[in-house]
């Protein structure tokens, strides 16, 4: 997150509109939090604030069955 900021101080980018995606929007969200003067605005998609495996996991399984839950439950052991 300090990292993010020191790039924008260094290539002296100011208030950037910033496009996060996956975890790199953990990254946004915390530049966000500690510097909110760094950005513009902030644009998330796809992104989560915390991943759990087994909520995944069980979802799949809800949703596709039993054999979605196990290539699931094999793909996050060994990806």
């Amino acid at each position: 997150m300090e990292e993010a900021r020191e790039f924008l101080e260094v290539f002296e980018i100011e208030r950037p509109v910033v496009l996060a995606t996956a975890f790199g929007g953990s990254v946004a969200l915390l530049l966000a939090a500690h510097h909110p003067e760094a950005i513009g605005c902030l644009v998330l998609v796809s992104t989560v604030a915390r991943y759990v495996h087994t909520r995944s996991i069980a979802v799949l399984d809800r949703l596709g069955g039993a054999e979605a839950g196990e290539i699931a439950t094999r793909y996050f052991a060994e990806p």
